[in-house]
């Protein structure tokens, strides 16, 4: 293999599913892969994206906000939770080639930059005879082609050199590709050197008022944020960590603040993934803290606000959401009553349940037994 971040899937997505977004008078002749070059240019569709860096981290969000590319916005956050969840968005668009339309070698980062490139083939039918491969080049000539296929995703290293050649004289169709293209996000830590969420996470919250929203004293970005610490620092999955960080920004029972309105969840989704989403929005909705113990016991939850209204929540989801909780809790040094609460109902025998919250769980009522 030319180089190890390449990934072929195949069946990724339906292209029916995105068909109506290449139909009609939406293509524009002219684009080339390297601005200024001369080159031939082919058929291009923009959907999201800038070159500039400052603008980076908005088009998860962007995307995701457009309710006319709901389709593009869901194959896109397939990706990023499977293949790329350390990425960021920059662009996305789709190209067209019919023959005699050759792509030229390109690259679609610089060397030593951490860029990616996800790209799907999405012409609901394809011959091998009507060629249009994409052929990845190495720094010796080497080659490595993928043959389009319908539904087929292939992720790669932006820096390697490709090019999509053209489709033969045989090809009645105008071969199609959406690609995303993609950078790490960077990396964030506090002025003391301890750990902090990513950058993009960090400014979403800050454009939705975080910083200037008070909590326990501070503003809620830092419980935000320290709540997040915890649940690394226990090594609970990345998904209950993105949650622990968002858990009240929809407010719940208790801070009754609504930082984000939950009109807006598709966009938190386009940033924190959908399980991370629905764990941060069922907390909020839930009628804490008297849901926990029919939560633990019974599997089922009482709603803020709605009176015999429950909602049904499986082991995995309880064991994740009391996760998020005594991060919470703990985070803002109270509510012992509650945690030891917790502690009689059984919440640390639960086999499921992260080690690390475990512990905490245990040392927080042991100190609270011994001071009494």
């Amino acid at each position: 293999m030319l180089h190890t971040k390449l990934k072929v899937v195949d069946d990724f997505v339906d292209p029916a599913l995105l068909a109506h977004h290449f139909k009609g008078e939406v293509w524009s002749y002219g684009w080339r892969s390297n601005t200024g070059a001369e080159e031939t240019p082919f058929w291009h569709i923009h959907f999201c994206g800038s070159r500039r860096p400052d603008e980076y981290f908005r088009q998860d969000e962007l995307l995701a906000s457009d309710p006319k590319l709901a389709a593009i916005a869901s194959v896109w956050a397939k990706i990023r939770e499977q293949f790329t969840p350390d990425y960021q968005l920059v662009r996305c668009y789709a190209n067209g080639h019919t023959y005699g339309l050759d792509g030229h070698v390109h690259r679609d980062a610089k060397p030593g930059e951490d860029a990616l490139t996800a790209l799907v083939y999405v012409n609901p039918t394809w011959s091998a005879k009507w060629a249009g491969e994409t052929m990845f080049i190495g720094e010796a000539g080497e080659c490595e082609a993928v043959t389009p296929r319908p539904g087929r995703l292939i992720v790669f290293d932006g820096t390697v050199k490709h090019v999509a050649r053209s489709v033969s004289r045989d090809c009645p169709a105008l071969r199609m590709t959406l690609v995303f293209k993609l950078q790490r996000t960077p990396a964030s830590t506090a002025p003391d050197g301890s750990p902090m969420p990513r950058a993009n996470l960090l400014e979403f919250l800050r454009r939705h008022g975080a910083e200037t929203s008070g909590h326990s004293g501070r503003n809620l970005m830092e419980h935000l944020v320290g709540t997040w610490r915890l649940l690394k620092q226990w090594d609970c999955a990345e998904h209950v960590c993105l949650a622990g960080l968002f858990h009240s920004i929809y407010g719940t029972s208790i801070y009754r603040r609504r930082t984000v309105s939950r009109h807006e969840r598709a966009a938190v989704r386009a940033v924190i993934g959908a399980r991370a989403e629905e764990l941060a929005f069922v907390f909020g909705v839930l009628d804490r803290p008297k849901a926990w113990i029919p939560a633990i016991t019974t599997g089922k939850a009482p709603l803020m606000g709605m009176d015999d209204a429950v909602l049904t929540v499986d082991d995995t989801t309880v064991n994740e959401l009391l996760e998020i909780e005594i991060a919470n809790l703990l985070e803002q040094d109270g509510a012992q009553d509650v945690l030891a609460s917790l502690w009689g109902a059984g919440f640390h025998e639960r086999v499921s349940v992260n080690d690390g919250a475990r512990a905490a769980l245990m040392n927080a009522v042991s100190a609270e037994t011994v001071e009494a």
